[in-house]
């Protein structure tokens, strides 16, 4: 595939069953890529493979590599947990302006609709706002977004 400026995009399958069409350092390294242990290491494979595998070893077997890739999979983990409240709560600030926009369009009031949802009529009220701006034309998604860009 062209990708302009003179490059070409190649693709690496570990999964390939034509080795005998790939070179023998490639199908090596693609072979230890999917196992990535010793087994899988020919005997008689290329040098810089012999010494990929060694960093590789020396790098798994440090404690200090261990509790770094522990602190990263912790931070990754937050972040995601941090990720999928946010999705949430976006979620529920969707489905809330929905309702309210349904019963804007019903002529009720800030008041009526803040008692009915059992919600801060303030709350309620910054919602009525932002349907105002976006006008009637606007989606849910655009009124949470002016919403969630107030919060922050």
């Amino acid at each position: 595939m062209y990708l302009g400026d003179g490059c070409k995009k190649v693709i690496l399958n570990t999964k390939g069953d034509n080795d005998s069409e790939v070179e023998k350092t490639l199908v090596d390294f693609l072979h230890y890529v999917e196992k990535s242990r010793e087994a899988a290491l020919p005997k008689d494979c290329d040098r810089r493979l012999k010494h990929l595998h060694k960093k590789i070893v020396s790098i798994k077997s440090s404690e200090d590599m261990e509790v770094t890739y522990m602190k990263m999979e912790e931070r990754d983990r937050l972040i995601r947990e941090e990720g999928e409240h946010k999705g949430r709560e976006e979620g529920k600030i969707e489905e809330l302006v929905r309702i309210v926009c349904k019963l804007i369009e019903k002529h009720k009031t800030p008041k009526e609709i803040a008692d009915l949802l059992d919600e801060e009529e303030e709350s309620i009220n910054t919602i009525c706002q932002a349907v105002k701006i976006c006008g009637p034309v606007c989606d849910y998604g655009e009124i949470s977004e002016i919403l969630i860009k107030e919060m922050k």
